[in-house]
């Protein structure tokens, strides 16, 4: 193929999965078997249209290419995509009366996994073109008795293309450096609206691929849980009336916590948390942790494995806060 050779997006698409890897990512990615990809750049098949529309989602770096080659194919392909369009205002009736169903039947430690339904609706109700977007929940790490909150720690999350779907992997801490721990702190949301202003005020909380954000406090009587936090790859994504839908499913979260897991805002005094690149070597040891404070425990007072998790993430929180570390650095090693 020459450099005169005209390009299709096919032949684009072509060249970037030409890795095995980076077609299995692909694929996933849109839910298809990554021969189909092949058969796609050889023209032997033909994408479905929402397919098609997350190409330039998947590939940040070349989206105005894929949408300036597919509509050359296919003109006026992606006017209709409604990147403008405002979401139904009200959350469906039907899905309220299954999470109340769900809250009232279910015992109180079985209620944390109705928030993974309540993601997954916010996602599909925020993204329904899967235009790119990600949801978070950040929960306020438990302190010692008579202890304020000193940072949040991101738990769950759900996302469209070009994020995985599912966000556990990446559970970090976050303080005031953070979009997230600024909207906590004071109590109230806080929206940016492009990556030019966070970078400027949060220059230590990246986010690949965010082009707007929104920080929304789990709110009940005045008392903070914590926060939901949530990335667009479009800029003023969040306006006033997608607003207005997070805070519905916001008051719908609040169902899910119990009284002592909210904190009134004078206990609320987060620190500065290291970028995760620097956390990473504490996080792959939790478990590990978990289970050697059981083992040490025994024998001395009974524990459970929640509550070996609680003491472990205070221990992680406090290292984390101590930690000193060069921004040139790629890592900190936890300390002995």
């Amino acid at each position: 193929m020459t450099d005169a050779e005209p390009i299709t997006w096919r032949i684009l698409l072509g060249r970037l999965i030409a890795d095995p890897h980076e077609r299995v990512r692909v694929a996933s990615a849109l839910g298809v078997n990554p021969v189909t990809l092949v058969r796609w750049t050889a023209d032997k098949s033909h994408p479905r249209s929402d397919s098609l529309r997350q190409l330039p989602r998947i590939f940040p770096e070349y989206r105005q290419q894929f949408i300036e080659l597919i509509q050359a194919e296919i003109p006026n392909f992606f006017n209709d995509e409604g990147t403008t369009e405002e979401p139904v205002s009200d959350i469906p009736s039907a899905f309220y009366s299954n999470v109340l169903r769900t809250y009232t039947n279910s015992l109180p430690q079985l209620r944390p996994s109705i928030r993974i339904i309540i993601l997954q609706q916010l996602l599909t109700h925020l993204d329904p073109s899967y235009l790119g977007l990600a949801v978070s929940l950040c929960l306020c790490v438990t302190p010692e008795p008579q202890q304020c909150v000193r940072s949040l720690r991101e738990v769950l999350g759900r996302a469209n293309p070009p994020w995985h779907s599912h966000l556990e992997n990446r559970t970090q801490f976050l303080g005031v450096e953070s979009l997230p721990g600024n909207a906590v702190s004071h109590g109230r949301p806080v929206i940016m609206p492009n990556r030019s202003t966070k970078d400027v005020l949060f220059p230590n909380h990246i986010v690949e691929w965010e082009e707007s954000a929104l920080a929304y406090p789990i709110v009940s009587s005045n008392r903070i849980a914590g926060c939901l936090y949530l990335s667009s790859t479009l800029q003023d994504f969040f306006t006033e009336v997608r607003q207005e839908l997070v805070r519905g499913y916001i008051d719908l979260l609040s169902l899910t916590f119990e009284p002592n897991e909210f904190y009134a805002l004078a206990d609320i005094e987060l620190g500065m948390m290291p970028p995760y690149r620097f956390q990473r070597s504490y996080l792959k040891q939790f478990q590990l942790l978990v289970s050697q404070y059981i083992k040490d425990i025994q024998g001395k007072q009974l524990v459970t494995r929640y509550d070996a998790e609680q003491a472990v993430l205070r221990l992680i929180e406090t290292e984390l806060l101590h930690l000193r570390y060069n921004e040139d650095e790629q890592s900190e090693q936890p300390a002995t």
